[in-house]
């Protein structure tokens, strides 16, 4: 090396390390020096400086508090992740937005902080506390709630004469929005009322969607909140739906219209232009996009076997790359490896479903719950909005094998605050899984918010373990004991039992059906009282009788079964069935209803006699179920309570009501068109009535007398055409 070069950096090197020295640096920022950008974002995200502010609670062990640069003065009380960095988002009602514009201007625009911090708020909140005492409505007051509803709110001034909730009729709801990069602790960029025009927002990829109704207009802003288009939503706000979803730095983005269709839209183009995207899937709604950006995940209906899905679709050529069943609602959130949702909301079950494994959760009466990515999830044990709002809150954190690992419990009245008002805590909130933490909004009504920090590394108050099942057959077991139906008991010896048990399993094997008989059944199923029919000879008879009836379906039928949220058939054999109120019928021969997520039907065996009747009219009333589901969720269909009753004369009506059925008159002025007058009380009795009567003259190889009848005929005829094109069941060649 050059002895005058080496020198000179010698030189450089010494002055360096004077200057760092007077100026009271730390080796870090020594270190950070002689890094290029790529190293300096590594060792940022490896020792995040958000920490070098941040203060413990007083009282906790895993939460923080930090108020950045910018946070004063501002109604900022919501928080969301933003690529890789946060969004701070601010709501708040003002009919003047410039008042103590220069305070909070002079704060922002502040370098030595820590010197002027109390100076500056101490000097905003006399000023606000002396507008108000004015009569001045011109301060900013902030809504109690999640920064995105704006039906509940509270009043800050005691003998106001206004009641929670209200405020003055001049004032504006009005946004802010920062994006803050917590790694580097700094304020990226900012964006005031002034700047923008916004009703609604919504965070697509690492974009801002502001949505202005006065205008017709969609702002798109970038990670930097940099505006790049501005989209005139006029014509598309009547057939679309306004919440997008995509992934970072993706060209497009994901609606719905009108239709439930899902749409693609490409965001350099100069126009809202939604292309539909052809899927075998109806009722789509978009669940979200996983966190490494590669998989966008529906919630949909299966338009070949009509169950309630999830399909997860690749973001690269929208292919199905997975699918899930769900419940037919969807309440939770998404993780690169599979959906975490609501199994049962009110036996308080949760799900997790992956290509590999389902996993349920069960325990605690969570509000909400969502995934932290792939790490586990978190549970709201308190609504924030139950019952107006609250400022007490409990939060937990659960790994996947449902072991809590950090929790705790927060009182906005109990907690230090800066004013004398109490403070509340985001409803949503910000994770980084770089640093394993929680970001939440501390806030309170005198614009006084900061950031509150939990680390999920260090416990706190954590909580109970939860209960994990693996089967669903458990789950429902669970969830019927949690309805006041208690599951049938595991039997180990059936006794003289045995080989009608044996027999049993043999037609479950063949139908893809479950039987419970004897001990098997409970004291109650539904809402009736059950007796057990433990008669060897009798229970035998019944499955003969049973084994007979099924004969008239196929395997596939009873797989049909399986819809929506539902998973097949059950039968249970009892003795006496009793109703337990006048409104029911008193002993039943037999009855249907979805019990759990199953198609049920309950028999008396003392009753097998008649099922050649009983059974297919039972039966019909589970079709009914199929095909109504059907018609709700399909175009086109065949079947319609609509075209059921043009095929009745135009004057009639049924009675919907099983009371005196016997005098309707109905059935004496249009006695033709009935079977008898039970199928005058409900359109579902009246073809289940034609239902039963056809089926057993199949079953007894006679001539159904229907077919002497015109008008009947055409009914059933219609209602056969109904089962083979919803079951895709040719009936009239199988039960024949």
């Amino acid at each position: 090396m050059n002895q005058r070069n080496f020198g000179k950096k010698a030189l450089l090197l010494t002055t360096l390390l004077l200057s760092l020295s007077l100026t009271a640096c730390s080796n870090r920022d020594f270190d950070r020096l002689l890094m290029d950008d790529e190293q300096k974002n590594q060792d940022a995200h490896a020792n995040p400086f958000f920490w070098d502010s941040a203060q413990k609670l007083e009282g906790y062990d895993n939460l923080y508090e930090l108020t950045p640069v910018g946070f004063l003065g501002k109604p900022y009380n919501a928080i969301r992740n933003y690529g890789d960095r946060l969004l701070v988002i601010g709501q708040g009602y003002s009919s003047n937005t410039t008042v103590g514009e220069e305070l909070i201007s002079e704060i922002e625009d502040a370098t030595n902080w820590e010197g002027v911090k109390e100076s500056f708020e101490d000097k905003l909140s006399k000023y606000q506390l002396s507008q108000t005492a004015e009569g001045d409505d011109s301060d900013w007051e902030i809504p109690e709630g999640d920064g995105q509803e704006s039906d509940e709110y509270h009043d800050p001034e005691e003998g106001s004469g206004m009641d929670p909730g209200e405020f003055p009729d001049d004032t504006t709801l009005q946004y802010y929005f920062m994006v803050y990069d917590p790694w580097m602790n700094e304020t990226v960029q900012t964006l005031s009322p002034g700047e923008i025009k916004c009703s609604d927002y919504q965070i697509v990829g690492n974009r801002l969607f502001l949505t202005d109704m006065e205008t017709f207009s969609l702002s798109v802003y970038d990670k930097d909140l940099q505006l790049e288009k501005v989209y005139d939503i006029s014509s598309f706000i009547k057939t679309h739906s306004m919440e997008f979803y995509g992934a970072q730095g993706d060209s497009f983005v994901y609606t719905c219209n009108n239709e439930h269709q899902l749409v693609q839209i490409d965001l350099t183009k100069e126009e809202l232009i939604p292309v539909v995207i052809e899927l075998p899937y109806s009722q789509i709604d978009i669940e979200g996009v996983t966190p490494d950006q590669k998989t966008m995940v529906l919630s949909a209906v299966d338009n070949n076997t009509l169950r309630y899905i999830s399909p997860a679709l690749s973001l690269e050529d929208l292919s199905t790359t997975a699918t899930f069943y769900n419940n037919g609602y969807y309440w939770g959130g998404v993780t690169n490896q599979g959906i975490f949702t609501v199994y049962d909301n009110a036996s308080h079950i949760w799900q997790y479903s992956t290509p590999k494994q389902e996993l349920y959760y069960q325990g605690r009466d969570f509000y909400q719950c969502d995934p932290l990515e792939d790490q586990g999830f978190l549970g709201v044990l308190l609504d924030p909005n139950q019952e107006g709002v609250t400022n007490s809150y409990q939060y937990q954190y659960y790994n996947f094998e449902g072991q809590c690992l950090s929790g705790f419990e927060y009182d906005g009245n109990n907690v230090e605050a800066k004013t004398k008002n109490p403070r509340y805590l985001s409803p949503e909130y910000a994770f980084l899984p770089q640093c394993n933490s929680v970001f939440f909004v501390s806030y309170d009504i005198s614009c006084h918010p900061s950031l509150l920090v939990w680390n999920l590394d260090e416990a706190g108050s954590i909580d109970t373990n939860l209960t994990v099942y693996t089967d669903v057959n458990q789950v429902e077991m669970a969830i019927l004991e949690s309805q006041g139906n208690p599951p049938p008991e595991p039997v180990s010896d059936f006794g003289l039992l045995t080989d009608c048990r044996a027999y049993a399993d043999e037609l479950e094997d063949q139908y893809g059906i479950q039987i419970y008989l004897g001990p098997e059944v409970p004291d109650s199923v539904d809402s009736y009282h059950t007796e057990q029919c433990l008669e060897p000879d009798q229970v035998q008879e019944a499955l003969t009788k049973l084994s007979q009836e099924l004969s008239l379906y196929p395997r596939e039928f009873f797989q049909s079964l399986s819809y929506g949220n539902l998973y097949g058939m059950r039968i249970y054999l009892t003795g006496t069935i009793y109703g337990v109120d006048e409104t029911m019928v008193e002993q039943p021969s037999g009855f249907v209803n979805i019990i759990g997520n199953y198609n049920s039907m309950v028999l008396d065996a003392s009753y097998c006699w008649d099922w050649d009747y009983v059974f297919h009219h039972e039966m019909s009333h589970l079709i009914d179920r199929k095909l109504e589901f059907r018609s709700y969720y399909l175009s086109d269909t065949l079947y319609s309570e609509d075209a059921w009753s043009r095929l009745n004369p135009d004057s009639f009506q049924y009675l919907y009501t099983y009371q005196d059925y016997e005098h309707s008159q109905g059935f004496q002025y249009y006695s033709s068109y009935f079977i008898d007058a039970y199928g005058t009380t409900f359109p579902t009795e009246d073809r289940a009535e034609l239902f039963g009567n056809y089926m057993r003259s199949r079953i007894l190889n006679t001539d159904c007398m229907i077919y002497d009848n015109s008008t009947l005929t055409n009914k059933l005829n219609f209602y056969l055409d109904c089962i083979e094109e919803g079951f895709h069941w040719d009936v009239r060649s199988d039960a024949s």
